[in-house]
């Protein structure tokens, strides 16, 4: 699966800098130097740091909890909602939801269009 962190807080530190995230990592690896594409802004960044528990560590896995440091991107693009991503895999991002919701035995198609989308909307994530 490809690298992917799901940000659940925009964050700042001495060891990682103004433009940092911490959140868990559903996919792939996460080392330092590694390129990452931050959605839904879709700019490039490179890893600075990587901290698990506030110690810097070698590559974190897919469910590892970790704060992250970035250089290359506005830290006001990082924030709860914030997917980092393989840039040759990227995210897709969603503006449009078609749906199917069945309460009892009726059935009803749901159409949610968003404005202003401050997240992204990711299949399976609530």
């Amino acid at each position: 699966m490809p690298l992917r962190l799901m940000a659940t807080e925009g964050t700042k530190s001495f060891t990682l800098g103004q433009a940092a995230v911490g959140g868990k990592v559903v996919g792939g690896v996460l080392r330092a130097g590694t390129r990452v594409l931050v959605a839904p802004v879709m700019e490039l960044a490179t890893v600075k740091v990587v901290e698990m528990a506030g110690a810097a560590v070698a590559a974190a896995q897919a469910g590892d909890t970790v704060d992250v440091g970035l250089v290359g991107v506005d830290p006001l693009h990082l924030r709860a909602g914030t997917v980092l991503c393989d840039p040759e895999f990227p995210v897709a991002v969603a503006s449009r939801f078609c749906g199917v919701l069945r309460v009892s035995d009726k059935r009803f198609e749901v159409r949610i269009m968003t404005l202003d989308l401050r997240i992204p909307l990711l299949r399976g994530h609530q």
